[in-house]
């Protein structure tokens, strides 16, 4: 199980600095990677370091914690994390490329080490690519997470997030409904 720590609302709320937030947060789950995402967020001034580290931490802690199931409830929850962690990488690919302007190198060190369908060479091939119809192609998404082609050439740049959502979100179902 999932420990559950209590946090010091109140003193996160009045910390002047991050490290005051580091020290309210020492001894509960969110200490160690904010503190591994401390270094980019001194460098580049911005919050989005420190997310993706706890967002990274989640998804790891999670997958700790389903491998304690038994085989068929392990066998289940692992593949709807690998699709959710498919979709966040996804997600995440675009934002990177879009809104950061992150290189390859970086964007590949950022996303979540495992997945369901998506290997680490698709995810490599796609954060090389610059736009959106070239990151799909080279995620080659008809084929790892079965989707229509007709409808990944539908998916237009300046509506990316809200249709892909949409369609990861029914690709999920369908898996949902299929375990």
């Amino acid at each position: 199980a999932l420990p559950i720590s209590p946090l010091d609302i109140e003193g996160i709320l009045q910390a002047d600095s991050i490290d005051t937030v580091l020290a309210v947060l020492k001894g509960t789950p969110y200490y160690k990677p904010l503190v591994a995402g401390l270094d980019s967020f001194k460098d580049k001034n911005s919050l989005f370091y420190l997310e993706i580290a706890l967002d990274k931490d989640y998804y790891l802690r999670l997958k700790k914690a389903i491998s304690a199931l038994d085989f068929q409830d392990l066998n289940i929850a692992t593949r709807l994390l690998g699709l959710e962690v498919d979709i966040q990488n996804i997600n995440w690919l675009y934002r990177f490329k879009k809104y950061y302007r992150l290189p390859a190198g970086e964007i590949i060190s950022y996303l979540i080490p495992f997945g369901y369908k998506l290997k680490a060479s698709h995810l490599h091939s796609a954060s090389q690519q610059d736009n959106i119809t070239d990151i799909f192609s080279s995620l080659n998404l008809a084929e790892t997470l079965k989707l229509p082609q007709d409808i990944i050439s539908s998916v237009k740049e300046e509506s990316f997030i809200e249709t892909f959502e949409r369609i990861l979100l029914s690709l999920a179902k369908d898996q949902a409904r299929a375990i």
